[in-house]
């Protein structure tokens, strides 16, 4: 009793002989008529939940009306149970459901009708018979079942509130299912349909996926992907194939998934697409991956600041990022089973070459390497290649001859590199060596004429000796040009992160303050290339003397 209104009662009568305790047959084989009644009006589940003692994170109203009659081990009647506005108080924004069933006992057969209503849903209805042999537990595994269940096409709205980042999701889903068989060894036959024109995220690296259609096919043991494919950033996707579940705790797989040009990563320095062709086949516990991965339109574009200067409305200069830590064998592969023991066999090669454009570094990345061992121990072998690879520092640029990342069993994850690169920097020829594993690569830098290392690397970034930066005014006319050169980089209607030909560091140099060979004292001098051989130099001393050349280059080797 709820003050003065009665909210459930409750009249049970059946046999009990205290001789009969001993086991469960025994208990429901006494002869004697049972009789069961419950009315329940608007009980709180709260309330129920309190009078065990337990505190449970749900809310509902329960309205229960059950006759049941008949004796232990073949009970029959009705009965109605209604659970509504059943809800999750902690779960704020989830809409409450009301659900409604009505059952029968009779001839060892449970008949359920029953219906789950939810404001943002068409009602879903499940409907049919499972066996009830309360006399003989064991063997209720092996009688025939049969069980419908039906979902009208509804929205697909619903799934925001699921779906981490999903703020939009048009289109509709639908279900028609049906169980048959034994609970040992179900059969479903039916369908489940999924149709969205487009659905978007607010996370950026996770696409909008238009045009996306499902049709999953059941029947008997078998669950057949009719049509499965989607649009992903503009690539298509498509999965096929069918799984035999005859048994449900490892069914065997044999499906197949295609992309082409599907969007893989993205952000604002990076976007690589793929094409794939891949397939799964085998029991669930020990299946094999195996296909082909095809790099296509990937590039890298960042634009690297090197003179830190503030323009009129540009942006704070980020922190730099923290240095890159390379992952150990460990750190790699898939840990949850049994996904990790999945054999691997996959080609990872480049249908066109990965593309390096920015301010200081261009080139075309090639690909040719191997994924096998297991997803949780993947091994990889092949090698990745740079070519036409071209560094470009404020004033020198490397030409990079070679440039592999080569994988192996032993190396696994932390490939051996090599690298070789040359530039001309005034009168020197500079060649630079980087070799060893990727986490701890070896760097030697030499010239020709020789000098000491730290002077090839001052050369390297400034243009000039280690010498020639005692005074200051060396680095006045170069570092204008970077000043320049970054001024109209920064306006150019053009793409801002490439180095066209005919830039104005490439043909325009500019020096003051140093000591000019010939004469011994300090001027100001500037070159300008007209074409590979032919150049305009012209000098001026603080005493005034100036002259000019026209130099036409020959290289001897």
């Amino acid at each position: 009793f709820n003050g003065s209104l009665a909210i459930a009662s409750a009249d049970v009568s059946v046999p009990f002989d205290t001789t009969k305790l001993s086991d469960l047959e025994s208990f429901l084989a006494q002869p004697g008529e049972i009789s069961i009644k419950i009315d329940s009006n608007k009980l709180e589940l709260a309330d129920l939940v309190a009078m065990v003692g337990k505190p449970l994170d749900l809310a509902a109203s329960v309205d229960a009306e059950i006759d049941i009659g008949g004796t232990l081990d073949n009970p029959e009647g009705t009965g109605r149970l209604d659970v509504l506005q059943l809800r999750k108080p902690s779960a704020e924004g989830l809409a409450p459901v009301d659900t409604n069933l009505k059952f029968a006992l009779g001839d060892e057969q449970l008949k359920v009708d029953g219906r789950l209503k939810h404001p943002e849903l068409e009602p879903i209805t499940i409907k049919g018979h499972t066996p009830l042999l309360v006399h003989a537990v064991a063997d209720q595994t092996t009688q025939s079942i049969d069980l419908a269940l039906h979902l009208p096409e509804t929205g697909l709205e619903l799934a925001k509130k699921y779906v981490p980042h999903l703020t939009s999701a048009s289109g509709n889903a639908s279900a028609d299912l049906r169980v048959t068989g034994s609970l040992d060894s179900p059969q479903i036959a039916g369908d489940v349909k999924i149709a969205s024109p487009r659905l978007r995220f607010d996370e950026q690296k996770i696409p909008t996926i238009s045009d996306l259609d499902v049709a999953i096919h059941f029947e008997g043991n078998q669950v057949e992907i009719k049509s499965f494919q989607a649009y992903v950033a503009g690539g298509l996707i498509t999965l096929g194939g069918s799984a035999d579940i005859s048994t449900p705790s490892n069914p065997n797989l044999g499906f197949s998934l295609t992309a082409r040009q599907a969007l893989v990563l993205r952000d604002d320095n990076l976007s690589m697409r793929a094409n794939a062709d891949l397939e799964l086949s085998g029991p669930l516990a020990t299946a094999a991956l195996t296909g082909k991965i095809g790099i296509t339109q990937s590039r890298f574009f960042r634009e690297i600041e090197i003179l830190p200067i503030g323009l009129p409305g540009s942006a704070p200069t980020p922190a730099a990022p923290a240095a890159p830590s390379f992952p150990t064998k460990r750190e790699i592969g898939v840990t949850a089973a049994p996904f990790n023991d999945w054999t691997v066999d996959v080609a990872v090669v480049d249908d066109d070459p990965f593309l390096i454009r920015s301010n200081l570094a261009r080139g075309d990345v090639k690909s040719d390497l191997r994924i096998s061992g297991t997803l949780g121990a993947p091994i990889p072998t092949g090698t990745v290649e740079l070519v036409e690879g071209r560094a470009t520092l404020p004033f020198s640029e490397l030409q990079v001859k070679t440039a592999t990342v080569a994988f192996s069993e032993l190396t696994k994850f932390d490939p051996e590199i090599n690298v070789r690169a040359y530039s001309r920097v005034q009168d020197y020829e500079v060649n630079l060596f980087v070799y060893g594993r990727v986490s701890s690569p070896k760097t030697i830098i030499t010239s020709d004429p020789p000098l000491p290392e730290s002077e090839v690397i001052s050369l390297l970034a400034t243009g000039l000796k280690s010498s020639d930066l005692e005074n200051s005014g060396a680095l006045a006319g170069d570092a204008a040009l970077l000043l320049i050169d970054k001024v109209r980089r920064k306006f150019s209607k053009g793409s801002p992160l490439e180095r066209r030909p005919g830039d104005l560091r490439d043909t325009l140099s500019f020096k003051a303050g140093g000591i000019d060979p010939r004469t011994g004292k300090r001027s100001a001098s500037a070159s300008l290339g007209l074409t590979d051989k032919v150049s305009l130099a012209a000098a001026l001393d603080v005493e005034g003397n100036y002259r000019g050349l026209v130099i036409y280059l020959v290289r001897f080797k």
